[in-house]
């Protein structure tokens, strides 16, 4: 499985001009043609789970505070 994050040229985030909003809270966009290198990276790596993201977590963590919880806190750099 692959979770995607914000694509830059394709889909919801393109489509509704977010980019922007998105950035001010650390997700930013990954273009496509990359998005697909690197998901082929991952499946030759045979991952079960991946995700596709480019994030500044410590800007991410003001939106999302559950990322300082202790279920997250050892998993995310924040």
């Amino acid at each position: 499985a692959v979770a995607w994050g914000a694509i830059a040229d394709a889909g919801y985030v393109a489509r509704n001009e977010l980019a922007e909003s998105m950035a001010e809270f650390g997700f930013e966009t990954v273009g496509s043609a990359e998005a697909f290198t690197v998901a082929e990276d991952l499946l030759r790596a045979g991952d079960d789970v991946a995700a596709i993201v480019r994030i500044d977590w410590s800007r991410a963590a003001t939106l999302l505070p559950l990322l300082d919880s202790a279920r997250l806190r050892d998993l995310v750099p924040v």
